[in-house]
């Protein structure tokens, strides 16, 4: 936002990205960047005060005066997407403004990310905790409900959360596992 000068009601669409020749369309979902203050550093090289950490759901916000207000874009390619360049049109506007458009464009490479990820994480992941969290931010279905969406979230991004989904047991051939 310029200085001196609120913007309200900043929105942010993507349109779907279409490929240059087949047609096929890729869906871009926004969503906004959370910050989270940072009082203790967490390193001796680090520093305090706010870091962009979580990825919010999009609701139309307030862009502060003077302030970069950032969004994040994720572009989903399914596996039988088929390689090349796709385009598509953002538009972002706000109150009493004229609305600006923005052309994305993505490319798709010809290879495919496998099923099962070769490299093994290990995220804690705390039930009770996420569902006290949760619940502080209008969470209203259960626990069971709250595991579910993590565990979903994690197999989208394929990532191991230690206590919703097990690691192997011990082993002493773990290339089994």
């Amino acid at each position: 936002a310029p200085e001196g000068k609120d913007l309200a009601g900043v929105t942010v669409r993507a349109a779907e990205l279409i490929h240059e020749s087949s047609g096929r369309a890729l869906k871009v979902s926004v969503r906004r960047v959370g910050y989270v203050p940072v009082r203790i550093p967490t390193h001796y090289e680090s520093l305090t005060g706010l870091y962009p950490d979580p990825l919010l759901p999009f609701e139309p916000f307030i862009a502060a005066a003077g302030t970069c207000a950032p969004v994040w874009l994720s572009v989903h390619a399914p596996v039988d997407a088929p390689s090349g360049i796709y385009q598509g049109m953002l538009e972002i506007e706000w109150t009493y403004g004229e609305p600006i458009e923005l052309t994305l464009e993505a490319t798709v490479l010809d290879f495919e990310l496998p099923a099962r990820p070769r490299l093994k994480t290990d995220f804690e992941f705390d039930a009770d905790n996420a569902l006290s969290w949760s619940k502080r931010f209008g969470y209203t279905g259960t626990a069971d409900g709250l595991s579910g969406l993590y565990g979903t979230m994690a197999l989208e991004h394929r990532v191991t959360l230690r206590e919703a989904i097990a690691l192997p047991p011990e082993s002493a051939d773990y290339a089994e596992s």
